[in-house]
């Protein structure tokens, strides 16, 4: 082997141990996680205004009135082929925050809930549904009816 090529190969071996050596400081000084030192200090205070305690109230009520009232109890209906809106036989205790609704048979119950729209999914006997949207009295109507010349009983479970 020439001299040259010793010292060709030796030049390679110094050259990549410096690009190895530039990388590791690479690496170190721009990806490693430095602690961040532009934090600016904020000392937070009570907030007493007038404003806000109002607020607060304000608040306060409003949950208040989005709470049931707690207020259950229980109807039995027996419905017939003709339209029965019970907000025109029960005005005085309607609306209702949730339902549960039981058709006791003997024929299938059409229903819906605040505006009438003929279902093409009856209440089928011996089975119950809960009306429940989350929000106190969202029940303002309820609509039942059974198929021409059928009735059926019905037990309904309310909270008011």
């Amino acid at each position: 082997m020439k001299n040259s090529e010793i010292y060709t190969a030796m030049l390679i071996g110094v050259a990549i141990f410096i690009g190895g050596m530039v990388t590791i400081i690479f690496l170190n000084k721009y990806l490693s996680s430095q602690p961040q030192t532009s934090f600016q200090q904020v000392t937070l205070k009570p907030v007493e205004s007038k404003e806000s305690i109002s607020l607060l109230s304000d608040i306060k009520e409003e949950i208040k009135k989005e709470k049931p009232s707690g207020q259950v109890f229980n109807m039995a209906l027996n419905v017939t082929d003709q339209l029965t809106d019970l907000y025109d036989q029960y005005r005085h205790k309607m609306p209702w925050s949730k339902v549960d609704i039981t058709n006791n048979g003997p024929s299938p119950l059409f229903l819906c809930v605040n505006e009438w729209e003929w279902s093409q999914s009856p209440l089928q006997v011996g089975t119950s549904i809960n009306v429940d949207f989350q929000q106190k009295d969202s029940i303002r109507r309820l609509f039942l009816k059974c198929d021409a010349g059928k009735n059926t009983n019905v037990s309904l479970y309310i909270v008011k």
